[in-house]
């Protein structure tokens, strides 16, 4: 007998319901995302209007909707931003296959080339030369986003500064002028800090913008120091707590100044940096803030070298003004962060890497660099020639992470002290991090990245645990991380394999906010040549365009 009724539908899980709701929620994101811009085209092309005031109807209107629901109110304020700046679009079919795949070779690495200058130093230093009008050459400068928007930050100010390779050329000139700029400050938060502050001895105001990293960032301490400072900051987004902002300053400082423990490293750095262009004697009490001796560390010694009349006396500091003295050549030390991830390939692939340059104990990070490779059973030997890495011993990462976890891992090496543990769980069929579970439940920055790296490398989380499931992995998805750190440290992973076809990152461009060249040194492994150099523009006004070398 035959049962013309319709077959009941197959049940979908949980899941499935929710990818299907992903997948709309994206194609409704992009049709945003081409509205939003619409919203921003200039008048005459007929279609737009005026983009400020578009911005704060659409955000009225947005708030007015939120209303409706429950929930955290702060982090929907964030969503808004957050689409705001989104730029969605579907990917033509050739466009799909572009993925960069990380097979490098198996074999052991000879890495012999110039450690990367300190990102830090070369900002501070081209802040001195700015504000001092000095002509100096900065060389062994990764020029990086951060540099390159820095130097064109201070460009806008009155500077005179380009690059050329790896130099950044400061040229004699009449010093800085903030009044009335409007200045985008990039993506970084020590940048913002730093220019906050140099442009306190102008009368007047100055506007600054960012990308959407500052744009999120809570920049409350800043707002709350600087009416002591005769400043103050207005942020042009309601209820956001970072840029765009516009500072006014009266241009009369005080001649005292007591730090608050709120105020962060970066801020506190940038503050002992700007403080002998204001052209006044002032005194700093740094008894409250708890970043003091690590400040104090890292600036002193660059104040002193360009001739800065300064006191230090218990928590006190005095400054008088002026920068008679900036050195005409300057190299930079070499930065541990990034040195790191080229250091530590013997972890993966054996061999010996040797950075020529100055190994400085005193630049931040430098501590925590070594210990984290010595753990990963690397010798990490300073000579005088530089630094160099090759193994020496079992991994025993639960050495470093052992009385605080994770945490006490600095944000930028926890990429790295995963891609480790990874490589000793693939080959030994599971290792310990001691933290890692607590890290992936309430590091949100953490866990955003570490998710999406640990499930492409095949292996599962036992609460501190990494695990190597038994059978044969799946092929995953080429992986969009979330940054330059994450990056490097997937291609470090990529050593051990679980897959012959490779690993494939979507986004291997996001390294230029840190390292151009490294992908020029991964492609020549194990015996990179550097000495093809990127193609750069020389004029700190023009916009950066890198070609990224993928293989």
């Amino acid at each position: 007998m035959h049962n013309d009724s319709p077959r009941p539908r197959l049940r979908r899980s949980l899941v499935e319901e929710i990818a299907d709701l992903d997948q709309e929620l994206l194609d409704l994101l992009a049709r945003r995302s081409r509205l939003v811009a619409k919203t921003r085209r200039p008048k005459k092309e007929g279609s737009g209007t005026d983009e400020v005031n578009n911005e704060k109807k659409i955000r009225l209107a947005w708030e007015r909707t939120t209303t409706r629901f429950s929930g955290d109110q702060r982090m929907l304020r964030q969503l808004f931003s957050l689409l705001q700046e989104l730029d969605l679009t579907y990917k033509k079919e050739e466009e799909t296959r572009t993925d960069f795949n990380l097979a490098p070779q198996q074999k052991p690495v000879a890495v012999n080339i110039a450690g990367p200058g300190c990102s830090r130093q070369a900002r501070i230093w081209t802040a001195l030369c700015a504000a001092a009008g000095a002509a100096a050459r900065i060389s062994n400068v990764v020029v990086n986003d951060r540099v390159i928007d820095l130097v064109k930050a201070l460009n806008q100010s009155g500077a005179r500064l380009s690059w050329e390779a790896d130099t950044v050329i400061s040229k004699e000139g009449p010093g800085l002028d903030f009044a009335d700029k409007v200045i985008f400050a990039g993506d970084d938060t020590f940048n913002a800090y730093l220019l906050a502050f140099m442009a306190l001895p102008h009368t007047g105001m100055v506007k600054f913008t960012g990308g959407h990293q500052l744009k999120l960032a809570d920049l409350t301490p800043m707002r709350h120091f600087l009416p002591s400072l005769g400043a103050r900051v207005a942020h042009m987004v309601p209820k956001s707590n970072g840029l765009p902002l516009r500072l006014e300053s009266a241009g009369m400082l005080p001649d005292s100044i007591t730090v608050p423990a709120e105020l962060p490293e970066e801020g506190l750095t940038a503050l002992l940096l700007a403080a002998p262009s204001w052209g006044i004697n002032v005194r700093i009490n740094l008894g409250a803030s708890p970043h003091a001796q690590a400040v104090l560390q890292e600036v002193l010694p660059a104040l002193k070298a360009c001739g800065a009349d300064i006191q230090h006396t218990g928590d006190e500091l005095s400054v008088l003004p002026g920068l008679p003295s900036v050195p005409e050549n300057l190299r930079l030390d070499i930065d541990p962060l990034l040195a790191a991830y080229i250091l530590a390939l013997p972890a993966f692939a054996q061999g010996r890497v040797q950075l020529q340059g100055r190994w400085n104990s005193a630049v931040p990070g430098t501590a925590d660099a070594t210990a984290l490779l010595r753990a990963a059973g690397l010798s990490a030997q300073q000579q005088e020639s530089g630094v160099s890495c090759a193994p020496a011993g079992q991994c025993d990462l639960q050495q470093m992470t052992a009385h605080n976890g994770l945490a006490g891992v600095p944000q930028a090496l926890r990429p790295l002290a995963l891609a480790v543990a990874a490589h000793c769980a693939a080959t030994g069929g599971s290792y310990t991090l001691p933290g890692l579970g607590n890290a992936l439940q309430n590091d949100i920055v953490f866990r955003e990245g570490a998710d999406g790296f640990i499930t492409r490398l095949g292996l599962d989380v036992q609460e501190d645990t990494l695990v190597r499931p038994d059978g044969k992995p799946q092929m995953p998805a080429p992986w969009t991380c979330p940054d330059a750190w994450w990056a490097m440290a997937y291609a470090l992973a990529a050593f051990k394999r679980p897959y012959s076809a490779g690993l494939r990152l979507t986004n291997p461009g996001v390294v230029t906010d840190l390292m151009p060249s490294f992908w020029l040194l991964y492609n020549g492994l194990p015996d990179p040549d550097m000495k093809r150099k990127l193609k750069e523009p020389t004029d700190g006004d023009k916009p950066a365009r890198r070609r990224i070398i993928t293989g």
